[in-house]
């Protein structure tokens, strides 16, 4: 496929696409910059703009088991603070679809941007150990949030640490309820 004949069919369903350097931006016409998708693949570029005209503009996971095992872990790892002692795993009551969408949304973007700038590390990591995207995802969650696991524990010598100081750049990230009954990630 050519960038006249994915512009041309793009277009139509409300995405736009274009090329700098080289790389494609792809996002749903007048979205703003954290929804935009970058990639130097013409048929990914034009597969993630599909998907987001049918996903009403939201942005895509690059990776969907990464970024589905990234909130799993998310649940599991955090609690619902119902107690003294911290409370109930949020997964015992809430599941993905408790997110609201705009966390999801910048969950998604946070996510797309960590595997982009570490993709080569992280499948370098696939490739050596055999680790799955959604290890990946897991690991990301843990390892930005400083739990006692994560890339750095998995042997995977220097790439988890490459990997685990690249995660820490993304700072912590928390769970609450809101007074909406929704899971808001901040």
């Amino acid at each position: 496929m050519t960038l006249k004949e994915a512009k041309s069919r793009l277009t139509k369903i409300g995405v736009t696409i274009s090329k700098k350097d080289g790389e494609y931006r792809v996002n749903m016409k007048g979205g703003k910059e954290d929804s935009a998708y970058y990639t130097n693949d013409i048929d990914d570029a034009f597969g993630t703009g599909v998907a987001m005209a049918k996903g009403g503009g939201h942005p895509q996971p690059i990776w969907p088991k990464f970024f589905d095992q990234y909130l799993e872990t998310a649940l599991w790892s955090t609690t619902d603070n119902s107690t003294e002692s911290g409370g109930d795993p949020l997964d015992d009551n809430y599941g993905v679809g408790d997110i609201d969408q705009e966390s999801i949304d910048k969950a998604i973007v946070e996510t797309n941007d960590f595997i982009k700038a570490n993709r080569v590390n992280l499948e370098k990591v696939s490739e050596l150990f055999g680790a799955s995207e959604g290890d990946h995802g897991h690991d990301f969650w843990l390892t930005r949030n400083g739990h006692g696991a994560g890339f750095w524990d998995r042997g995977y010598g220097e790439l988890g640490d490459k990997l685990s100081k690249a995660a820490k750049v993304y700072g912590t990230s928390d769970i609450y309820i809101g007074d909406d009954g929704k899971l808001h990630i901040q």
